[in-house]
């Protein structure tokens, strides 16, 4: 339903069918922030969906990743940049290097792409992160 909404243009109604979806339709609830681009009701989809992400709507924080997202399809790189920092630092800490590392490159591509400076925090961790896999490998071999 809230396809059919969002296809009409009644943005405030699908957002609020994906978010009684809770984090099935997550996704499609960032696609409507990015297709309301230049519309007037964008501030409050955006809060709306924030508020959803940070728990304040049901006691529960959802999924980090999400409020990435939603920080890349707002253009708000800088926040994008530190939350990236935070989910590839929780990956890391239960040994998922490799999505940790492919977060902070897909990050600093973005960055690039859109002429923005990257942050040492970022380049930091993802150098860090980049020479550990490669030693692991070179290790692996021996």
């Amino acid at each position: 339903a809230g396809q059919n909404y969002a296809k009409a243009k009644m943005f405030s109604k699908a957002m609020r069918l994906y978010l009684k979806c809770d984090e099935e339709q997550l996704d499609a609830a960032i696609d409507v922030i990015k297709v309301t681009k230049n519309n007037p009701e964008r501030l409050s989809l955006v809060r709306m969906l924030h508020d959803f992400l940070v728990g304040e709507i049901d006691g529960k924080s959802k999924n980090p990743k999400y409020i990435y997202m939603l920080y890349m399809a707002i253009g708000d790189h800088q926040k994008a940049s530190k939350t990236a920092v935070i989910i590839a630092s929780q990956e890391q800490q239960v040994g998922s290097y490799r999505t940790a590392h492919e977060i902070l490159f897909d990050t600093l591509l973005e960055l690039r792409k859109n002429k923005i400076p990257v942050p040492h925090t970022l380049n930091k961790a993802l150098v860090v992160l980049h020479s550990y896999i490669i030693v692991r490998k070179l290790v692996a071999r021996k």
